[in-house]
């Protein structure tokens, strides 16, 4: 799941270490930046999750966050008003908010 939201929503690019021929980065290119995969945990890490709030906001989405003090957690997403010839929208539950992001996020790639 983390490697489907980084390569398919961040727009990133999986790197292999030189050593062990694994992957081992995310490359960044628009900070031309490499950011090692277990540094980045979106489905555990609030901060790494609102990093693709932030980048379906910079594209064509619309989030509403719903937050149920940790209960069942509720992400809407819908394609903004300037994308309305092929109207999308996407509703994911989960128990927790970083999850509900992680799910929603992926229903905008598959």
């Amino acid at each position: 799941i983390i490697e489907t939201l980084a390569t398919k929503v961040m727009g990133w690019e999986m790197v292999e270490s030189e050593v062990s021929g694994k992957p081992q980065w995310f490359y960044q290119p628009e900070k031309q930046f490499c950011l090692e995969i277990t540094d980045w945990n979106p489905l555990q890490n609030i901060v790494d999750a609102w990093m693709l709030i932030e980048k379906l906001r910079n594209g064509c989405w619309y989030v509403q966050i719903d937050s149920n003090d940790g209960q069942i957690d509720r992400v809407h997403i819908r394609t903004s008003v300037v994308h309305l010839e092929h109207p999308r929208e996407e509703i994911a539950f989960h128990k927790g908010i970083c999850g509900a992001i992680c799910k929603a996020a992926l229903k905008t790639v598959t």
